[in-house]
């Protein structure tokens, strides 16, 4: 028969693996998803005159940040067509850079978007 110290210190190593074993899928699961991150916040929307095409900025949440420099953080893009099929992916330094465009600054015509400092985005008919 276990001492009780010996059952308590059983139950304490249980834990610790538990916690660690939670730890590290989280961790896994953090960098295996890249860049369409599960915790990712939608932030901006953009949509073509036809309607027809979407362009969504997402920001991807921060561990550590200094009050003020939310928009600091990394996002990504992503161009969608009304079927909700990802056309392009943009990954963003800083979301900012994408969240304070007008909608002017997005060239939409019938075969791309243009989006500043990023290659056009072809448009698929389907």
């Amino acid at each position: 028969m276990q001492q009780p110290h010996q059952q308590q210190e059983q139950q304490r190593r249980r834990w610790i693996a538990i916690a660690w074993i939670l730890f590290f899928s989280t961790l896994a699961l953090w960098f295996l998803t890249g860049r369409n991150h599960p915790f990712a916040q939608k932030i901006k929307q953009f949509s073509s005159p036809d309607g027809n095409y979407k362009l969504v900025l997402y920001r991807l949440p921060m561990l550590l940040a200094m009050p003020g420099h939310s928009g600091d953080a990394d996002g990504y893009v992503r161009v969608y067509n009304r079927h909700g099929k990802t056309l392009c992916k943009y990954s963003v330094p800083m979301v900012s850079m994408v969240q304070a465009l007008d909608p002017q600054e997005l060239k939409w015509s019938d075969r791309a978007v243009s989006l500043p400092n990023f290659e056009p985005c072809p448009l698929s008919n389907e």
